[in-house]
């Protein structure tokens, strides 16, 4: 039976600025020269000669990319969201295309245990390394019920933190590529010898759009059919949730589900309690549609 669960599949690495822009590039031209060819096979040294790293870090690459839905999870050819990401901001300026990235990453229980773990679970409180280890060996113990790696869970918490938590501003340096680009959401943040899941307060509706309908489409093979309506309760704290994957109050998430509805792609129903928000019957199905929408159309 395979596991439904991963740990350090990240090599110890983050994430670091400039690796998904390098990456994605290289890919492109890769396959450009060679459609039936795995950029990351042996022959052509797993990717680690194109992208100009060692073995390790590739597959750090790799992984990174494919928990975050940029490749195909066997063929490892691009996805349709890393062609749209190519085509409108392949520099991840645009700190929109890291939260689309980062729900991906977050909901992706299978690949990336300890992410999705994390930011279903933990609490807003402020916590310590010893504190989220704990919590992540409990969950985990309760989840999956099964032996596991310790040192391999406590990797993946160190980690976690070295993709979101911003260091000393005064000691980064802006060459430094060992710096993550997530840290920009600013997800996480630090004070002192603790740590603490930061309120997104004045979020996109694009990203809360984005994170429904993934929830959404997790919901359609055990239900059957599309599935077109949710209430906000299960939109703040369902599985793989906007509320839960983007640390958004009753009131930034309502915030944006009113933006959503003047723009015509859902209705909210507040009348008699009932708190049902309905997808708009034109929005498109697939959830990257909603990435390209966001860049073609803005705020």
């Amino acid at each position: 039976m395979a596991k439904n669960y991963r740990l350090k599949g990240h090599g110890s690495f983050a994430i670091r600025e400039g690796w998904i822009t390098k990456a994605l590039l290289a890919i492109q031209e890769y396959e450009k020269q060679n459609p039936d060819k795995n950029f990351f096979s042996k022959e052509n040294f797993n990717g680690a000669d194109s992208l100009g790293v060692g073995s390790n870090m590739a597959l750090s690459i790799k992984f990174w990319l494919r928990v975050s839905g940029l490749i195909e999870q066997k063929n490892t050819h691009l996805t349709e969201l890393a062609h749209i990401i190519l085509q409108y901001d392949p520099y991840l300026e645009n700190d929109m295309t890291l939260y689309f990235l980062h729900i991906n990453i977050a909901s992706n229980r299978q690949e990336a245990t300890i992410w999705n773990l994390f930011f279903q679970t933990m609490s807003n409180l402020e916590f310590d390394r010893q504190k989220l280890e704990e919590r992540m060996k409990e969950t985990f113990e309760s989840v999956f019920q099964t032996d596991y790696p310790i040192h391999s869970l406590e990797n993946d918490c160190s980690v976690l933190l070295q993709m979101y938590v911003r260091q000393n501003t005064e000691d980064i340096d802006p060459e430094d590529n060992r710096i993550c680009p997530f840290q920009r959401l600013h997800l996480i943040s630090r004070h002192g010898k603790n740590y603490i899941r930061e309120t997104q307060f004045d979020i996109s509706g694009y990203a809360v759009l984005y994170a429904m309908k993934k929830q959404l489409q997790l919901k359609e093979p055990l239900r059957g059919h599309k599935v077109q309506s949710i209430s906000i309760d299960e939109l703040l704290q369902g599985c793989n949730s906007p509320g839960r994957l983007l640390n958004l109050t009753r009131i930034s998430l309502n915030d944006a589900l009113d933006e959503l509805q003047n723009k015509g792609y859902l209705h909210v129903d507040r009348t008699a309690g009932l708190d049902m928000v309905y997808i708009a019957k034109n929005l498109p199905d697939k959830a990257e549609q909603i990435v390209k929408m966001y860049y073609e159309i803005g705020e």
